[in-house]
């Protein structure tokens, strides 16, 4: 079995139930991420950069305008290429389950936050650029990127309606 980390959830995350931010490697001078597992769903959008991840036991490469979804409790590691440059930027949304549970109805709530929660066959992980352009996941994940970068009353509630709204759209690709 593969040793990993259990990562604590932050104080953001106790309070509104997600966080959303950059990563960036020059900012974190870091070369990767070691394996860990949280209880909160993880999505990681590549702004620039390659980088090999792995989750659950299985390999992805991932670079610009990619996407890959970390379900809970996946064990997950993030490694950047040897010989690329200093870049390696992406934006993270983390949300706890009961995040989804929240928005959902009673009758729906359990099928949609299982699809984060378990690793089943057939689920999507990985979305790449070329199938993210023109898509509503894509636009949602831009709209959610520009919120940080903007002060103005309410922006809570607008993160976490757009963090909403990239779920929603990651779950509609889903069931299609």
């Amino acid at each position: 079995m593969e040793a990993y980390e259990h990562e604590i959830e932050n104080l953001a995350m106790e309070q509104t139930g997600m966080e959303f931010f950059l990563h960036s490697r020059q900012q974190y001078g870091v070369r990767g991420t070691k394996s860990h597992i949280h209880d909160a769903i993880e999505l990681i959008y590549m702004i620039n950069g390659k980088f090999s991840v792995e989750v659950n036991s299985r390999g992805y490469s991932v670079g610009a305008g990619d996407l890959i979804l970390f379900r809970s409790n996946a064990i997950h590691s993030m490694a950047f290429l040897e010989g690329m440059s200093n870049e390696g930027n992406y934006y993270v949304l983390k949300i706890k389950p009961s995040f989804l549970y929240e928005l959902a109805s009673r009758q729906y709530a359990a099928g949609y936050v299982l699809r984060f929660l378990a690793d089943r066959d057939g689920d999507k992980t990985f979305w790449g650029a070329r199938e993210l352009e023109n898509s509503p996941i894509k636009q949602a994940m831009e709209r959610l990127a520009c919120l940080p970068r903007t002060d103005y009353p309410c922006r809570d509630l607008a993160l976490k309606l757009a963090a909403a709204e990239v779920i929603l759209a990651i779950l509609q690709d889903m069931i299609r």
